[in-house]
């Protein structure tokens, strides 16, 4: 038994086509991206008229994300492009400090901070012999620590 023939379903892609407005080409490739089509292998026109308008808003909301994060990342490139023209501004000025130059200066600044550190023991031991109460040799030790503490904070420098 066939169906009753409906007024939106047509047999044939031409067919298809003429009542879209479309060209056969379209067709062929509305399919192979998903296009619905019946178990008989006929079309719904309506179904696919409204299958492609859904595909359009999505296409739109897509647009309008796209222009959205077109405007984000444009304000971000130029936030980061004003912070470079900053930074060069600055560098022009002489305001920033090679990176070696302080990695450079940090290494002596450590090592001559150990030095310093390190020679407590023998500047201490003398002024240490004699004392057992521990109390004493606390103050003794932090004394010269802070000592070496103030000279720093003081002058910035590590006097050896």
């Amino acid at each position: 038994m066939t169906r009753p023939k409906q007024q939106n379903i047509v047999g044939t892609q031409r067919e298809l086509a003429l009542q879209l407005d479309k060209g056969e080409g379209t067709i062929v490739r509305w399919k192979k991206e998903g296009m619905p089509v019946e178990a008989d292998g006929s079309f719904d026109v309506i179904r696919i008229a409204a299958w492609d308008k859904a595909r359009k808003d999505t296409s739109a909301r897509a647009r309008e994300r796209a222009a959205d994060e077109l405007e984000y990342w444009t304000s971000e490139l130029k936030r980061f492009q004003a912070m470079k023209a900053e930074i060069e501004l600055h560098e022009l000025e002489g305001k920033l400090v090679d990176k070696a130059e302080v990695e450079t200066n940090f290494a002596q600044w450590a090592a001559a901070l150990s030095k310093r550190f390190m020679e407590l023991g023998r500047r201490m031991a003398q002024e240490l012999v004699g004392h057992d109460e521990p109390r004493e040799v606390q103050r003794i030790v932090e004394g010269h620590i802070r000592e070496v503490l103030d000279d720093i904070s003081a002058t910035g420098v590590i006097a050896g």
